[in-house]
């Protein structure tokens, strides 16, 4: 889950903050463009627990795995929602409370298989003989 965030939302505001809105294009050299995408690629490992890789960015992996504990904590923050019925405000009885009521459409056909289904079964649907079903 962490790791798709970052991709998708935080990455791409790094590599592309004009994109985002958070700088003007002209407002980042291309200097400064490599060195956002250095940083994005830090942020990856920390954010996928990987190490990176040997080389000038090995010096990085004590610090990559000092953040990922921090990134652990972000994540549960973000997967912590709360129930749909209790962020929007529903529950089971907003149903029967609603102003507008559902109609139901039946034919006339399957009123009167309902009727004879009740008919045929009146002894089991109600027993007793002074039953308002039995009228």
């Amino acid at each position: 889950v962490g790791y798709f965030v970052y991709y998708r939302f935080i990455g791409l505001a790094i590599t592309t903050p004009d994109e985002f809105g958070l700088c003007e294009k002209d407002d980042v050299s291309s200097v400064a463009t490599l060195n956002l995408m250095t940083i994005s690629k830090i942020l990856k490992a920390v954010f996928a627990d990987l190490q990176l890789a040997t080389g000038p960015f090995g010096i990085m992996n004590d610090w990559v795995e000092e953040k990922i504990q921090t990134v652990v904590e972000y994540h549960k923050h973000v997967i912590d929602v709360p129930p749909a019925e209790e962020y929007l405000k529903v529950n089971k009885y907003a149903q029967l409370s609603r102003i507008e009521k559902d109609s139901l459409v039946i034919l006339l056909r399957e009123i009167t298989q309902i009727h004879q289904l009740v008919a045929s079964n009146i002894t089991d649907l109600a027993e007793d003989e002074k039953d308002p079903l039995r009228i």
